[in-house]
């Protein structure tokens, strides 16, 4: 009875932690829509300092043109657009860099968690792997369980990361055939 009732405690336990695997998947899926947001941005920003920089490169051969027409007025005129034009590539500048801090540290955090998650199962599996007195149907169910997840973790990872998938140290499907039967 003790056994069962450990099994159970085991099973509710898997069950508790899908369901935050969940929320946190929702909450990475919220980040990612967010990534994509910031991506947009930045293009629209690059889009923004590309025209800048044409703008600049025309002040600045309208500049050449000015010191050599020696018209004063002008070359004021030009001068303060110049600055406003340093001052805007400036802050793009700025932002093109703060919009990179904060995709490296969306994808470290997402990378670390589903690390942390996956080593987790893989403790699991070999607490169960184990168990003596685990009998192989609950071991097939709660292997083809933790499988499962694990499959779905290295999936999500290698969206994240670009097809880099994460090399465990238990193979699942072997798992369950080298566990020990229940009388």
């Amino acid at each position: 009875m003790f056994d069962m009732t450990e099994q159970y405690e085991l099973i509710s336990s898997l069950e508790t932690y899908k369901g935050q695997i969940k929320k946190y998947k929702m909450s990475k899926l919220n980040d990612i829509n967010e990534i994509e947001e910031l991506k947009k941005e930045y293009a629209a920003l690059n889009e923004s300092y590309e025209e800048l920089q044409a703008k600049f490169q025309k002040m600045r051969i309208t500049l050449e043109r000015l010191l050599s027409e020696d018209k004063m007025n002008e070359l004021l005129r030009t001068r303060n657009e110049n600055a406003e034009l340093r001052n805007k590539l400036t802050r793009a500048a700025s932002a093109l860099r703060n919009y990179q801090v904060n995709l490296d540290d969306s994808k470290t955090r997402y990378t670390e968690l589903n690390k942390k998650t996956v080593y987790q199962l893989e403790r699991l599996i070999n607490v169960l792997n184990n168990k003596a007195s685990l009998k192989q149907p609950d071991m097939e169910q709660s292997l083809a369980f933790l499988n499962s997840e694990i499959a779905r973790l290295k999936r999500d990872y290698d969206k994240l990361c670009g097809g880099k998938t994460a090399k465990t140290s238990v193979n699942v499907s072997d798992a369950g055939d080298s566990a020990p039967e229940a009388g």
